[in-house]
């Protein structure tokens, strides 16, 4: 059943992030960081994956560049990558156990 709210959330989170840097709004963003918290939060308490809360840096990072006047989409789907990676590797390594 956690795992259930885990992957959900984060498949979730990152569909919200997709559609906030499509649409530009940083509002989905802010959705986005709170739908990735469960996933970040249990992480972080293990001793392997400490610091998987700085992972909000990527957020916050897109919140910015979608709200900025100057428009740095780049930079969105630049931070969008860390992510997307991450949450592929712990699957990786749960499957691969």
């Amino acid at each position: 059943m956690i795992s259930v709210i885990f992957w959900g959330s984060t498949i979730l989170s990152l569909l919200s992030a997709l559609i906030a840097i499509i649409s530009r709004n940083w509002r989905y963003m802010i959705v986005s960081a709170i739908l990735y918290y469960p996933l970040a939060w249990y992480l972080n308490a293990t001793p392997r994956f400490e610091g998987a809360l700085l992972l909000y840096v990527f957020h916050i990072l897109i919140a910015y560049s979608v709200y900025s006047k100057r428009r740095l989409m780049w930079l969105a789907w630049v931070s969008l990558v860390p992510l997307i990676t991450f949450p592929l590797w712990i699957a990786f390594l749960v499957l691969n156990q």
